[in-house]
């Protein structure tokens, strides 16, 4: 392979000190106008196939939704994010409720709520519950006291009540256990108005805080964390990775993760794909935008659409995109791939042992993607 390579052996030549100028004229140049005849020419959209695919992705979204909620796994998870999740609600409402000592105010004779506490317990207390009222003002306590004559009265009408008096102090201590029993129990209403969808909603695939406690719950460790904040993250990647070590009779999980990717590719294909069929496709063909050198390691990238963003062979959506784009009069449609091109390129270049142990042990030839050529 390297004989066919278009640059000298990296270890015998650098380009880069002898001329700066090789990989663009021998590389970079050569592809400026296939690029840009690519970009104007664009790919040509077959709009049956388009609303076919349409209706694949929203029958796998269906099909992913009632996937989950019948996945053991999940139905398990659901359980115990319930039990969790209503403990949490628990522990977070009593941390808002108050204590006695909250409400317990000092006698106030000119509060009419204090005084129809203070009036009722002391009818209670003298078998005259009959006489009790909801509203005791000091007029009333006069009129009743032509009534009913008891030293308390006189002390509330002549403003001289001992705050210490053992019906004043029961009669604060009930007033102030009924408010509190009032906003207790509306902080504790939550909890008892809370549905099983409340506390266990249907499992979101697309939640990554979801996925990263299932799989912490599944005992499964990650394969790749955030740079920015150190926490596991669950791409499509790393559960496409995870579902190819897993045994195949390991059927639940086998499943669970292959839903998981299902649903990945549906939000890429809806997303990157018939978004960009609506909006970037003029003249039946799709317009897109590549930049040659777009990434580090020197590969093209594309936007507006993404163009290079196509489901592998093996999903469920590979053959049902890949009919939109038709050849136009003259062209044909070849799908051509290499596993780990880089990786093979790389190894012959370099002579890297750990990279030939790599390519020995692990690449497996697959056929995916699209090239357009002339016929």
């Amino acid at each position: 392979m390297k004989d066919l390579l278009p640059i000298p052996h990296p270890l015998s030549y650098n380009p880069a000190e002898e001329d700066p100028l090789y990989f663009y004229n021998n590389v970079t140049k050569p592809l400026i106008k296939p690029f840009i005849r690519l970009m104007q020419t664009g790919l040509v959209i077959d709009d049956h196939a388009v609303e076919s695919l349409r209706t694949t992705i929203d029958s796998v979204l269906t099909s992913v939704t009632k996937g989950l909620a019948a996945n053991p796994i999940i139905i398990d998870y659901q359980k115990i994010a319930y039990s969790e999740n209503k403990a949490a609600l628990i522990a977070e409402q009593e941390s808002k409720c108050r204590t006695l000592d909250y409400y317990i105010k000092p006698y106030n004779r000119k509060n009419v709520l204090h005084n129809t506490y203070v009036i009722n317990t002391l009818l209670n207390q003298n078998g005259l519950s009959k006489d009790k009222r909801t509203k005791w003002t000091i007029n009333d306590i006069k009129k009743y006291k032509l009534i009913y004559n008891h030293q308390l009265l006189d002390d509330i009408i002549n403003n001289t009540v001992q705050f210490n008096n053992p019906i004043i102090l029961t009669a604060m201590k009930q007033l102030a256990q009924t408010k509190l029993d009032i906003y207790n129990k509306s902080k504790m209403q939550k909890v008892e108005e809370a549905t099983l969808a409340d506390l266990a909603p249907p499992f979101n695939p697309g939640s990554s805080l979801q996925k990263k406690k299932l799989f912490n719950h599944l005992g499964i460790p990650a394969l790749k964390f955030s740079k920015k904040t150190g926490d596991p993250t669950w791409g499509r990647e790393q559960i496409e990775e995870i579902k190819r070590v897993t045994p195949a009779e390991n059927t639940d999980l086998h499943n669970l993760l292959q839903l998981f990717i299902d649903y990945s590719y549906a939000g890429i294909i809806k997303a990157n794909f018939l978004e960009a069929f609506d909006t970037f496709t003029i003249d039946d063909s799709l317009k897109g935008n590549y930049r040659l050198l777009g990434a580090k390691s020197g590969r093209p990238t594309s936007n507006g659409p993404n163009m290079l963003n196509a489901p592998s062979t093996g999903s469920i959506y590979s053959k049902p995109l890949k009919k939109c784009f038709i050849a136009p009069p003259g062209y044909r449609v070849w799908s051509i791939d290499y596993s780990a091109l880089n990786v093979m390129l790389q190894k012959e270049s370099t002579y890297d042992e750990n990279k030939q142990m790599i390519v020995s042990s692990s690449i497996l030839p697959i056929s995916s993607g699209v090239l357009t050529s002339n016929s």
